[in-house]
């Protein structure tokens, strides 16, 4: 799933409601289970990175996730 999220998120900004209808999976439960972990290990960030909690906060894969 980790792989996956990468290559998306290296294509285009998304939020998690988006990645959840493009995987069929509950928007929250992504969060929870991978977006927040590759937040903190660098592989993801937050296209607002100075507000986390924005609503319409998108993920954009970082260059070390793209190996």
């Amino acid at each position: 799933m980790k792989s996956v999220l990468l290559e998306i998120c290296a294509v285009h900004p998304y939020s998690s409601e988006e990645l959840g209808e493009l995987l069929h999976r509950d928007p929250q439960k992504l969060v929870r289970s991978y977006l927040s972990s590759m937040i903190v290990s660098g592989e993801l960030s937050y296209l607002y990175p100075d507000k986390p909690n924005r609503p319409d906060q998108k993920y954009v894969t970082m260059p070390q996730g793209r190996k």
